[in-house]
């Protein structure tokens, strides 16, 4: 900052001349002000802006772990829906295919789980403000009326007043 002080910014968007995001800011002697926050910082009180050399980002939700849930879902589904169909025949010989469905499941549901979570985050080297933007929380800035400090982990959300209800 042009007077000295630090911001470090964990997320970070520009949007209507404004750096917006969540960090922490430090004093010239760069002992902490304050807790970390909500940040609004004009962009011409910016003297130097940096990016992290390299920066980890999260493309997606959908973990191995979940891939592999989600498997064992369709397996067991489909598999007790053919052993329920297969025995409720006369011939009652098809007990195999249940093994075949969830042998295919396991094949083609399983495994490529397990490269979900290499998916699921990407590395950039360097990136500039607009090769983030495409992974902020809020690309086009945050919705009106709507405080960035309440979305952080562990602050006190707002009461929202509920509507009155009305006698009939």
């Amino acid at each position: 900052m042009r007077d000295g002080e630090l911001w470090i910014l964990s997320r970070w968007n520009v949007h209507e001349g404004r750096l917006e995001g969540e960090g922490a800011r430090y004093g010239a002697d760069r002992l902490p002000l304050g807790k970390a926050g909500a940040a609004r910082i004009p962009l011409d009180a910016i003297a130097v802006l940096e990016t992290a050399g390299r920066v980890r980002v999260r493309r997606h939700e959908l973990t191995s772990r979940r891939g592999w849930i989600w498997t064992a879902v369709g397996a067991l589904t489909t598999g007790g829906a053919l052993t329920l169909a297969c025995s409720s025949g006369e011939n009652s010989g098809c007990g195999g295919v249940s093994l075949a469905v969830g042998l295919s499941w396991l094949l083609l549901g399983g495994l490529p789980s397990l490269s979900l979570d290499k998916s699921a985050h990407a590395t950039l080297d360097k990136p500039s403000a607009e090769t983030l933007r495409a992974f902020a929380r809020f690309p086009q800035g945050p919705p009106e009326g709507i405080d960035l400090q309440t979305l952080l982990p562990g602050t006190r959300r707002p009461k929202i007043p509920r509507p009155q209800e009305t006698p009939e």
